[in-house]
C-alpha cells in the first residue's frame, strides 16, 4: 500500500471539525466491527484445531520426559553438557546463580540476620523520593528545592479524541 504525502491542515473551521469527528466516529465504528469479526474468525480457528493442538502438546511432553530420563541416566557418558541424536540435540543448561532462602525464614528476617552478622552483604539504596517531591510542588520551599537540586515537576498535556461508539445514521 503506497503512502500518501501528509496534507498540511491550516485553520480548520468548526464545520470541518464536526465533519472530521463524524468521519472519525464512522471509521472507528467500522474498525471495531472488523476487529470483532477478525476475533470471531480467530476463535473459530482455535476451536477447530484445539483438540489436535492439545494432543500434539501431550505427545511432545511425553517424548521430552523420555529424553530427560534417558539424559539424566546417560549424562555421565557424554563429552559435554549436550548430546547429538539423529533428529536433534538434548542436553542440560546450567541456570544463572540465584539466592534462595530457607522456607522457615522470610526475606526481611534474612536481611535482618545479614545486617547483624554480615553487614557488607546488605545493600542500601539511596534514590530521590519522587512522590514526596511531587507532593511538595505547590509548597513555598519547592522553588528553593528546584533551584538548588535542578529538578522540576512537569505534567505533559496530550490531545485526545473520543468518538461516540453508537451507530451513525447514514445521511
Amino acid at each position: 500500500m503506497a503512502r500518501e504525502a501528509k496534507k498540511t491542515i491550516i485553520n480548520p473551521s468548526r464545520a470541518q471539525a464536526e465533519e472530521a469527528m463524524q468521519a472519525l466516529a464512522k471509521s472507528n465504528s467500522n474498525l471495531k466491527r472488523l476487529e470483532a469479526k477478525i476475533e470471531l474468525e480467530k476463535q473459530r480457528i482455535d476451536e477447530k484445531y484445539s483438540d489436535e493442538v492439545l494432543k500434539l502438546q501431550q505427545e511432545k511432553a511425553q517424548q521430552i520426559e523420555v529424553l530427560e530420563v534417558w539424559g539424566k541416566k546417560d549424562c555421565p557418558n557424554w563429552d559435554g553438557k549436550s548430546f547429538d541424536l539423529m533428529a536433534g540435540t538434548i542436553g542440560f543448561r546450567t541456570g544463572t546463580p540465584k539466592v534462595e532462602k530457607s522456607k522457615k525464614f522470610t526475606w526481611p528476617a534474612v536481611t535482618e540476620l545479614l545486617t547483624e552478622y554480615f553487614p557488607n552483604l546488605v545493600r542500601t539504596k539511596s534514590e530521590p523520593d519522587k512522590e514526596a517531591i511531587i507532593a511538595l510542588r505547590d509548597d513555598e520551599q519547592f522553588a528553593d528545592i528546584s533551584k538548588k537540586c535542578h529538578i522540576m515537576v512537569v505534567q505533559d498535556e496530550t490531545f485526545f479524541v473520543t468518538p461516540k461508539e453508537e451507530e451513525l445514521a447514514t445521511a
